[in-house]
């Protein structure tokens, strides 16, 4: 049996090796009883770049692209697949919810 803890890092280590970087990133966790499982969200927050460089960067809203599930018993993880998550992440910067500064 494992933790959540240790669940969270198996977690992060997976996203990291599917991904790289910290885009995107893991969210919140809820356990499911029934399944005996931890359920991690995946989520994006892209940076919103000012036009203004006396203005502080600040983050976009999150959004949930996908989901880690790993198995309190075992330890065995699955994921939301690679190709949708980079399709959603592909939408999010195509939809304009992305801004940046060309100063």
């Amino acid at each position: 049996m494992i933790s959540q803890d240790k669940a969270r890092q198996k977690a992060a280590e997976g996203l990291r090796f599917e991904f790289g970087g910290n885009i995107p990133h893991l969210g919140r966790v809820r356990y499911s009883e029934e399944d005996k499982k931890y359920v991690f969200s995946i989520i994006v927050s892209y940076p919103r770049v000012p036009e203004d460089t006396d203005e502080d960067m600040t983050f976009d809203d999150t959004t949930m692209v996908g989901e880690i599930i790993v198995d309190e018993e075992t330890g065995k993880m699955t994921h939301t697949p690679e190709s949708v998550l980079q399709n959603r992440v592909g939408e999010i910067a195509d939809n304009g919810e992305i801004t940046y500064s060309d100063s």
